[in-house]
């Protein structure tokens, strides 16, 4: 598969898609999503592409935005736990 054509079908120039597989440019969710489904990524695959760019994964990113406050309870324990284990 090359680049001209995962660009092509990603719906980003040929120059964008080519930053992006060096590491030089900025990909949005929505074209990492789309490249994971062209190129067939598992979802560990998905995650460490979405992590790798900075971004949280769409199921952790939905997750997060419509349960802040099972966040603020995950944390707290969390930190509780540290508490008891110390440093």
């Amino acid at each position: 598969m090359t680049v001209s054509y995962l660009a092509n079908r990603v719906g980003i120039t040929e120059t964008h898609m080519s930053g992006v597989e060096r590491g030089e440019r900025d990909a949005s969710a929505e074209t990492l999503s789309k490249v994971a489904r062209l190129l067939k990524f598992n979802q560990a695959d998905v995650d460490l592409l979405f992590l790798s760019f900075g971004k949280f994964p769409p199921d952790v990113e939905n997750f997060l935005s419509h349960n802040p406050q099972k966040i603020i309870r995950l944390v707290r324990k969390i930190c509780e736990k540290r508490k008891k284990l110390g440093p």
